[in-house]
């Protein structure tokens, strides 16, 4: 069985004419790890969601979007939430499995 992402960057790949469209891929891919990934750290710490909206700046109703994926996180976020975790920005944005920094 075909792994479906990692089956379409294959093929975008072959074509450097698709750039852009494959750099949209990867980007939407990353898009849906990073907010798995920053729920179960906080869950894994046992860490209330107006806990870490607190640090962010922000609301819980706001965070807990951003949880969700209903809400894109940004990249100045990723980056408070990699130092407040002790992990590093690629482990959020599940570019790397890798935890420590």
């Amino acid at each position: 069985m075909y792994n479906f992402p990692n089956l379409i960057l294959q093929l975008f790949e072959q074509k450097s004419q698709y750039t852009h469209y494959r750099c949209t891929i990867k980007c939407v891919l990353v898009m849906n790890v990073y907010y798995k990934r920053i729920r179960e750290l906080r869950e894994d710490n046992d860490i209330l969601q107006k806990d870490v909206a607190k640090v962010l700046n922000t609301t819980q109703q706001h965070y807990s979007r951003i949880e969700t994926g209903a809400t894109e996180i940004t990249a100045d976020r990723v980056v408070t939430l990699a130092k407040f975790y002790n992990v590093t920005t690629d482990y959020i944005l599940g570019l790397s499995d890798q935890k420590e920094r």
